[in-house]
C-alpha cells in the first residue's frame, strides 16, 4: 500500500541518550517530519525484473539471493512482503547475519514466512 509507511525500529540500550532514539521517542501522531530516499540504485519493476537506475540495465532473473546484516533487514524485508504481497514467484534465498540470535529483527516474523512460504522463500541465519 502505497499510503502507508512503517518503521522497524531498533533501540539499543547503550545508545539510549542518541539523537535519533530521543527524536524517535518524541513524535507524536500529526506531527510532521522530513525525510530522504530511498538512495539505492536498483529498482524492482516486477516480472521478475530488476533496473539498475544509473546504467538504465534490466536485470532478469528468477532465483533471487539476498545477503543483508543487522538492521539492513528493513529494506530487504520491504523488497520481501511486496514480492509475496504481489503474489510473485521467484526462488528467493536470504543470508541474514547478526553478532547474537537475540540481535535477530524480527526473528519470529522471519521464521513464520519462511514456513508459509517454504516453495520459494529460504532464510539462513548466521551468527
Amino acid at each position: 500500500n502505497k499510503n502507508i509507511i512503517e518503521f522497524i525500529i531498533k533501540i539499543y540500550p547503550k545508545n539510549i541518550n542518541g539523537l535519533t532514539f530521543n527524536y524517535i521517542k518524541n513524535i507524536k501522531i500529526n506531527d510532521k517530519t522530513y525525510m530522504k530516499g530511498p538512495k539505492g540504485q536498483y529498482k524492482y519493476i516486477g516480472n521478475n525484473i530488476i533496473l539498475h537506475k544509473n546504467k538504465n540495465l534490466k536485470i532478469k532473473y528468477n532465483n533471487l539471493y539476498l545477503i543483508c546484516a543487522g538492521t539492513g533487514i528493513t529494506p530487504i524485508l520491504a523488497f520481501i512482503n511486496y514480492i509475496i504481497q504481489e503474489q510473485q514467484k521467484y526462488n528467493i534465498t536470504l543470508i541474514y547475519s547478526n553478532y547474537t540470535i537475540n540481535d535477530i529483527i524480527l526473528h519470529s516474523y522471519l521464521n513464520y514466512i519462511n514456513q508459509k512460504y517454504k516453495h520459494f522463500f529460504n532464510v539462513y541465519y548466521t551468527l
